[in-house]
């Protein structure tokens, strides 16, 4: 019981560096959207910025940055995004909608 009791508190640490992280990218791309990364051969729509084993992914309505999702990279992300790409522009517009 005691080993799982460790094992608990170091997820749990695990997760709150990984929430940390994330939060301080998201605070560094609102001052510094041009921090975000383009792919232009890979999505016209979309940017990344790197967070350890994760990507967030955003987009751009009018200025505006929109964290779309956040990936772990194990998968081939580039190549799954073509594919997600069209619902992922509906939810941005979605979620721009309901910012105004």
């Amino acid at each position: 019981m005691r080993s799982m009791n460790i094992q608990f508190k170091n997820l749990k640490k695990t997760a709150e560096k990984y929430l940390d992280d994330i939060e301080a990218a998201l605070l560094l791309i609102k001052e510094q959207p041009k921090l975000l990364l383009s792919k232009n051969n890979t999505s016209r729509l979309f940017q990344f910025y790197p967070v350890r084993n994760h990507y967030l992914i955003c987009t751009r309505v009018k200025n505006i940055v929109i964290v779309l999702t956040i990936k772990r990279c194990q998968m081939d992300l580039l190549e799954r995004l073509n594919e997600l790409e069209p619902g992922l522009q509906q939810e941005a517009e979605l979620l721009y909608k309901k910012l105004l």
